[in-house]
């Protein structure tokens, strides 16, 4: 049975707006979508962290996969008109709800992007976690922080530019996050992105080391494999972060997460510049 918006819901969380928006234009989200906009309490946990980060994930199901006829009854209606209508109609009130609109909307109706585009894409999950604390590290990052025995590794696209920061040693394996604007399968995602890689180690050996020595430098068409994971609290501005992850922020700052009100990804991709020159 459908979930019905209710008015007592807090209006700044997550991704109320857009739910309101496409149920007053008549669209029937999926059920599961639904709850994840809603913030149902389902989604409030130390694993999901918030609906919207629930939402960001529930998304890899259409973003690693290439378009087919079943994404508009993933996401519910099947009327892709009203979808259409719906979206390009919508007047976001915070990032968060203008990433996720976009998301949704290019999962529908993709487009041709001029981006570094990620391929070939894992053909099964990679085990690399995406609890509410995987960002711990790139927070850490961000302000020039390696613990011992980390090495973190940049990815650049086919200019020599930085395109992805990976974390070796520190936490889940092949973690990246991404600090410049890339695709997978004609979606734009955001600088801010959790990306898992694949790849043999041989190509470290064959890679230049970073400026600082703790990692190495690596040409992202070297990579075996992607996968799209989730988007991180480094998407939105530290302003944002509060109404746009509800829950999910409130666990970093109470588990003590290294400033996660305050970096920003703009310091991840200053902190991969320095490593290439």
């Amino acid at each position: 049975m459908q979930i019905k918006l209710t008015s007592s819901v807090d209006q700044t969380l997550g991704a109320l707006v857009l739910a309101e928006h496409l149920d007053h234009c008549g669209v029937r989200v999926a059920d599961a979508l639904q709850s994840m906009f809603l913030e149902h309490h389902s989604h409030q946990t130390e694993r999901r962290g918030s609906g919207f980060t629930q939402s960001t994930r529930w998304l890899a199901e259409l973003i690693n996969r290439p378009r087919s006829s079943s994404d508009l009854s993933y996401l519910g209606s099947s009327d892709s008109a009203q979808w259409r209508t719906a979206l390009d109609s919508f007047r976001p009130v915070t990032e968060g709800q203008k990433i996720i609109c976009n998301l949704i909307s290019q999962c529908l109706f993709p487009q041709a992007l001029n981006l570094p585009e990620l391929k070939p894409i894992a053909a099964e999950k990679l085990k690399i976690g995406t609890c509410p604390l995987a960002e711990q590290f790139f927070l850490e990052i961000a302000c020039g922080r390696i613990r011992r025995g980390g090495s973190v590794h940049v990815i650049v696209d086919d200019q020599g530019l930085p395109l992805l920061l990976e974390k070796r040693g520190l936490g889940d394996e092949h973690s990246a996050i991404s600090v410049a604007p890339l695709q997978i399968h004609d979606i734009a995602l955001p600088r801010g992105t959790l990306i898992g890689l694949d790849y043999d180690d041989e190509i470290l050996s064959k890679s230049p080391r970073c400026v600082n020595d703790r990692g190495h430098i690596i040409d992202y068409r070297q990579l075996r494999a992607h996968r799209y994971l989730r988007l991180t609290t480094l998407v939105v501005a530290p302003k944002d972060r509060a109404r746009t992850f509800s829950t999910h922020f409130t666990q970093q700052v109470q588990n003590a997460l290294f400033l996660p009100d305050s970096a920003e990804i703009e310091q991840l991709h200053a902190f991969a510049q320095r490593q290439l020159t």
